[in-house]
Order: structure tokens, then sequence, then C-alpha cells
């Protein structure tokens, strides 16, 4: 493809490893543009500065083409979620789009055109708010079309979005705390399943930017594109990974074809969404199950050592 048009941003910490990764796929595509988004170190870990170091190096030297670099590198640690978030409010203040990866996941060449595409298609449908380049289903049959819509997948790991979208983000989650305080948080003014999920969590809100973004997404009544088969491999599992430190291996990916084949209508997908819901059920009471049997063996094993 022709050189991309469209801005990428890039979220690195200390991972020059799986970056090398990520650099190859995104130097194919040799975009105009290129927000790179660098966390600090922790003051705790001396040995960290070289490795941010490492990886922001890492990124800067892997840019041979032509190309406007916007750097944004903190001199300290501002945290995964903070730092993320703060990214995306600058990035969003300077263009109207942008497509996002971070450190530890590899794209599908055809990724960029794909979310070059639907963010062309898309930009002035205020319903659809989020491109996904992850299919956590692995692939999904959609008749022969190209994509489909989801109410509930909205995946950070590689997807592109709007300025007009990202408006919505609430760090606070504020709307929502008011609902619960108002008895509002429920039929009409949420679907059933929008309810029933974040009621799951009481007040007790994880601190994951992008669970905050699932609801701005949800609670505004937005939708997702999926793409019909998984574009996005993490290859960040393991001890050096921020969240996801239990060792897997990545996903499989699927190049998706153009011309794309378009759906009819922005109608969403509900059997996706159901079996979507189904899946991280069940993965959910596998790490809940995991979580007790871990604490029951310690627990044995505290109460058989002597004295």
């Amino acid at each position: 493809m022709d050189q991309l048009s469209t801005p990428i941003v890039l979220f690195i910490f200390n991972r020059a490893d799986t970056l090398r990764l990520v650099m190859e796929r995104i130097a194919v595509v040799r975009p105009k543009t290129l927000f790179v988004v660098a966390d600090g170190p922790r003051a705790h870990h001396p040995e960290e500065a070289d490795r941010c170091r490492l990886a922001r190096e890492t990124v800067l030297q892997a840019i041979t083409w032509p190309c406007e670099v916007v750097r944004r590198f903190s001199d300290v640690n501002l945290g995964c979620d903070p730092n993320i978030v703060a990214g995306y409010n600058y990035v969003f203040s300077e263009v109207e789009e942008a497509i996002s990866l971070e450190d530890d996941c590899v794209a599908e060449i055809s990724f960029f055109r794909y979310c070059q595409e639907m963010l062309d298609r898309y930009r002035d449908c205020g319903q659809v708010m989020h491109v996904c380049g992850i299919n956590p289903l692995d692939r999904w049959p959609c008749r022969d079309e190209s994509y489909f819509f989801s109410r509930e997948c909205q995946f950070g790991w590689g997807f592109a979005t709007w300025r007009r979208a990202w408006r919505f983000y609430d760090d606070a989650m504020t709307s929502w705390k008011l609902h619960r305080q108002r008895g509002t948080n429920r039929q009409p003014w949420f679907t059933n399943d929008v309810a029933d999920f974040f009621n799951a969590y009481g007040d007790d809100i994880p601190e994951n930017w992008d669970f905050k973004w699932g609801y701005a997404v949800m609670a505004n009544s937005g939708v997702s594109i999926v793409p019909a088969g998984n574009m996005i491999a993490n290859v960040g599992f393991g001890p050096g990974a921020t969240h996801c430190t239990t060792p897997k291996p990545p996903e499989p990916t699927y190049p998706v074809e153009f011309p794309l084949v378009q759906p009819p209508s922005i109608a969403v997908d509900r059997a996706y969404d159901i079996a979507f819901r189904r899946y991280f059920s069940r993965k959910l009471h596998r790490r809940i199950v995991r979580r007790l049997e871990r604490l029951l063996f310690k627990a044995r094993d505290a109460a058989d050592r002597p004295g």
C-alpha cells in the first residue's frame, strides 16, 4: 500500500524485544506521522532507566522513511493506565483520528489499511466509536463480509478511533457513579447487557483504562467494528508484562482481503456478543477458581508449618 496517511500512536515502556517485532510491521506501511508515547522508569527499579532508554532507541532507529515523529517521553513513571490516558488525550488534541498499538501488539500488515478505510468510511457516524483489530474469538462466520458490529468488544490491543469518540472517555466514570446513586443504572437508561456487566462491579471500578473506555462506548450507545478474523497477536504475555504475566503463545492472525466486503447496515451481531460474553465468563470463572486454589494451597501450607 501507499504510505499510510493516518497517524499511528505507539505506547512503549521498557520492552525493546517486543518493540522490534511491532516496528517491523509499522515500517512496512511507513506512516507519515508516528506519535511515540513512552512512560518513564519506576523509581525503585534502578535497572529500568537503561531498559526504557533502549526501548526508545529501538523505535527511533527503526524509522528509516520520511516521518513526522512526535515524541511524548516521560522522565518519571506515570503508570501504565495513566500514561495511556494522558497519551490519548494529547494525541486527540492534535489529530482527529489515529490508529493505536501497544509495545507488544504485532499487527497483520492489512490491519493498517483496514483501520484507515474504516476511519474514513465511518468518520461522520457517531454510533461507530471503536475499530477493533483483535477478534478474541479468532474467526467469526459473518457471511462474506470483512467485518461486523458489536456492542461489547472494545479491545485496546490494536484499534483505531476518532477524537469525536474519545471525548466521551471519563477516567472517573462520573456518570456511572451518578446513575448508581440515583438508581438509574438499569433499564431504560441502559440496556440489560450494559447494566448487568457494570453493576457486577458495584463501586469497585477497575483502574484499567480499557474497562473505562468500554463503558464510554457502551454507555453512549456506541458500537465497535470487529474484523471477521483476528489481526493482532499479543507477543508480550509473560514475566515482563504489566498485566498479563502468565506466559501464553501469541494469537493466530489472518489478513483481510481488499476491497473490503461491507455489511449492508450498522446492525449489531447479537450472536457474536452472546458468544463473546460466554467466552469471557468462562475465562473469568477459570481465573477465580485458580486464584482460590492458590489461596487454599497457601493456607494449607501455612497450617502444616511447625509452630
